[in-house]
Formats: C-alpha cells, sequence, structure tokens
C-alpha cells in the first residue's frame, strides 16, 4: 500500500522519530522502503526528524542516509513540525513560481541583468520625475546608481545579499573549496536553495568554481576582480 501512496505524490514527506519500527523479512522498516521508492522516483523529498536525544540504531542509520542525499529540519513539538512543514512547502511552491511572496511588481526577475534595462526609458523615467517631483539624479546617471538610489536593485550590485546568499557567500570565503553537499550539511539550506544561490553568485562574479564535478569546489573571486 505505502508504493502507491509514494508513487502518487509530487512530494514526500518523512518524519523519523525514535523507534525504526515493524521490519519485514529482509529487516527493512515500511518507513525506509517508502524513502527508497520517493528517493528511486525521484520524488520531492521533505525529512523532519524528531528531536530527541536517544533513538534506535537502525533509525540512526535511516536518518543519516537520508542526510546524505537531501537537507532535513528538526522539530521538538507538533506545533514547530506543523510550522516546519508550512514553510517547507511554501518554499517549494515559491521556488518553483507556482505561488508569489511579493505582489507582482515587486517579485524578482531571476534572469534579469543590467543589459536588459533599456536605457532611454530610464532617461524618461528621470526627465518626468525631474520635472514632477525634483527628482536629483541626471540623464547621465548609470542604470545601476539610479537601481540602487530607488532600492530597486537586489543582489550584489548594491551590497544587498539576502541572508542566506550571505550565508553561503561567507562560508566559501572561510572555507576554499567548499562543495554544495558541505554547504548543505553546515548552513541547514535546502539543496534546490543552494544550487540557485551558488548559480547567482556565479553570475554576480563572486565565486567561481574549480575542479571536476566530482571532486571540485568553490572559490571566492579576488576583490579586484569583483569591483574592477
Amino acid at each position: 500500500m505505502y508504493s502507491e501512496g509514494v508513487e502518487g505524490c509530487d512530494i514526500y514527506i518523512g518524519l523519523f522519530g525514535i523507534k525504526y519500527g515493524y521490519e519485514d523479512a529482509e529487516g527493512v522498516s515500511p518507513t525506509e522502503r517508502e524513502f527508497d521508492l520517493a528517493s528511486a522516483s525521484k520524488k520531492i523529498r521533505l525529512i523532519f526528524i524528531k528531536d530527541v536525544k536517544e533513538r534506535d540504531s537502525k533509525e540512526m542509520a535511516l536518518i543519516a542516509k537520508a542526510e546524505r542525499e537531501v537537507t532535513r529540519k528538526t522539530f521538538g513539538s507538533y506545533d514547530e513540525l506543523q510550522t516546519a512543514v508550512y514553510a517547507s512547502l511554501v518554499d517549494y511552491l515559491s521556488d518553483k513560481e507556482y505561488i508569489r511572496r511579493l505582489p507582482f511588481d515587486a517579485t524578482l526577475a531571476n534572469n534579469a541583468n543590467i543589459d536588459d534595462i533599456d536605457s532611454e526609458k530610464i532617461r524618461k523615467f528621470i526627465r518626468l520625475a525631474g520635472s514632477k517631483r525634483g527628482f536629483p539624479l541626471g540623464e547621465s546617471v548609470k542604470p545601476i546608481e539610479l537601481l540602487t538610489h530607488l532600492n530597486l536593485c537586489h543582489g550584489t550590485l548594491n551590497g544587498t545579499l539576502n541572508d542566506s546568499q550571505k550565508a553561503v557567500l561567507d562560508y566559501i570565503s572561510k572555507n576554499d573549496g567548499v562543495n554544495a553537499t558541505i554547504l548543505i550539511e553546515k548552513l541547514s539550506i535546502p539543496r534546490d536553495t543552494i544550487n540557485k544561490i551558488i548559480r547567482y553568485l556565479i553570475d554576480q562574479n563572486l565565486i567561481e568554481r574549480r575542479g571536476s564535478k566530482k571532486t571540485g569546489g568553490y572559490w571566492c573571486k579576488a576583490m579586484k576582480e569583483i569591483v574592477g
């Protein structure tokens, strides 16, 4: 029965606690069977682990297996679990752009860059804003300076990385050659989010990847390269 539920779901939620539970003839619990099937089926997996001092050795082994593959969150009470599940689902839906957390005109265009901005429209805006409201910047201003002035530039160009981006950049700066798996483990950030942050920091010329896909890692770019 559990296999049908896993195969038919879009998101697998695993709750791991103290007891490993019933074991089949091969010594494997239904919970571990579910997790393995979700992994093999490439389902989105959200893992929540109850914060306890002791647990069965086989349950510990199952948790260790899960931690090698996905980021997990811990909880101590039902209310904490409910909050964590809700937040994880919102993160997933937001990442997939099924929902927006911000109004449409405040939502980031993640793949946009400064070259996508129409210079003539910027000049038109400045002329109109200057005549109507005494806007302080002139038409010769650079697009990045205008966006910074209006607090519309998100990311490294105006020094306003979000907290997760700052945490990843700071960790890489202090740990040359770190890979994504270690970042996930140390910062407790979901794998999909880590991958997006890494791509963003590379696009912003803040970090670079060195080495092979299997053994390589990430380094911060030299400051002169970033600002020059």
